[in-house]
């Protein structure tokens, strides 16, 4: 999702991933002019008027969101997905 939006857009996108090492490589491929890694998701919170996640499962979502809480500002948009796996039947 970061990639595509680095892509299409100007400017910086700010990334942050609890496993630095994937924002790490995606601005490897893209450069620093692109890509923003950010130490925390509140410092990408903070900084941003619109942020993306896609989250592992609920757990995951609730811990995450709990942190942020106090760093939410009025107007700006969060919109999550959830990753999921298809097993197949």
């Amino acid at each position: 999702m970061a990639r595509n939006l680095a892509k299409h857009t100007e400017g910086h996108t700010f990334v942050y991933n609890r496993t630095r090492e994937k924002s790490e490589k995606l601005q490897e491929e893209l450069g620093p002019h692109k890509i923003k890694i950010m130490d925390t998701f509140s410092e990408l919170v903070i900084m941003s008027d619109v942020v993306f996640t896609n989250l592992a499962n609920d757990e995951v979502v609730s811990s995450v969101y709990d942190g942020i809480v106090h760093t939410l500002k009025v107007g700006m948009s969060l919109l999550s997905t959830l990753q999921f796996v298809f097993l197949g039947y």
